[in-house]
């Protein structure tokens, strides 16, 4: 579906290339560069590996930006769900964004790393931000501790992650686990953390007890974490559309959406404005 590319130099400016599991569309102000993960992958769809969500969600933001499929998601096997952890003995998350600074300095060298993400691709983002890998994250519902998550999802991925859960070390939750890791954190990261209180397993399970574990660790300043809840029964888990989406990052991060984003942006406000006139 995209032009396959060797690195990231050989995408010309206004284009799309695939770089193996990294999708770069070489677009707009480079001072920043917008990271998409993606969250679960259909089993319909695991056989298209590599896939890249959102990619034509770049139009709204003012910057190029890079999806990154999990390398643990492959065609020859039925894992949906890897979070971008990696495997015990190989490698991890700050080694594919050590993969994905390399081929971004090489032709934004000053860029900074804004990571997007929902569900697991929201786990990926805010630990990417716990860890200091990147300079602003901007998740919807995600997981944070995945000890504790759902056990079929765990334990599915901890086979191929290469460890049952009673085998897990300290490393191996610090890895697995945002709120354990955040406080060993000196990240100066920004967190923008956009949750459905309507989504109670998330709210209590990960939400809340992240929360908790900032304020415990105080590793974050009040100024690096905005959380804003909302409600929202019919979407659930589900993730916030476009427009609710971007009508956040408007309220927040206004400078990192195009016109095209903030025009859908003030739709959904003025959507809100005559729900609440009705």
């Amino acid at each position: 579906m995209f032009r396959k590319a060797a690195s990231f130099q050989e995408v010309d400016y206004g284009d799309i290339g695939q770089v193996d599991n990294f999708l770069f569309i070489n677009s707009g102000d480079p001072s920043n560069v917008i990271v998409f993960f993606n969250g679960a992958i259909s089993p319909l769809k695991v056989g298209l590996s590599p896939l890249f969500q959102r990619w034509t969600w770049q139009e709204y933001f003012r910057h190029p930006a890079v999806v990154i499929h999990d390398p643990l998601i492959r065609r020859d096997d039925d894992l949906r769900i890897a979070w971008y952890i990696g495997t015990a003995s190989g490698w991890c998350l700050a080694d594919l964004f050590a993969d994905l600074e390399r081929m971004v300095r090489a032709v934004h060298p000053d860029a900074r790393f804004v990571c997007l993400g929902s569900s697991a691709g929201g786990f990926a983002a805010l630990m990417a931000a716990v860890l200091g890998l990147c300079d602003l994250a901007i998740v919807n519902n995600p997981q944070t501790n995945l000890v504790g998550h759902h056990a079929d999802l765990r334990d599915r991925f901890l086979t191929a992650y290469g460890k049952p859960l009673e085998g897990l070390t300290k490393e191996d939750v610090l890895r697995l686990s945002a709120s354990d890791a955040i406080f060993q954190s000196n990240t100066e990261a920004e967190i923008l953390y956009l949750q459905n209180l309507a989504d109670t397993f998330h709210t209590n399970e990960h939400f809340l007890p992240f929360m908790e574990a900032v304020y415990r660790s105080e590793r974050l300043r009040p100024s690096q974490l905005i959380a804003r809840a909302y409600f929202d029964s019919f979407r659930g888990h589900s993730p916030l559309e476009a427009a609710p989406f971007l009508s956040m990052i408007d309220t927040h991060y206004p400078a990192l959406l195009s016109p095209k984003g903030k025009a859908l942006a003030k739709e959904a406000v003025m959507a809100f404005r005559e729900r609440e006139r009705g």
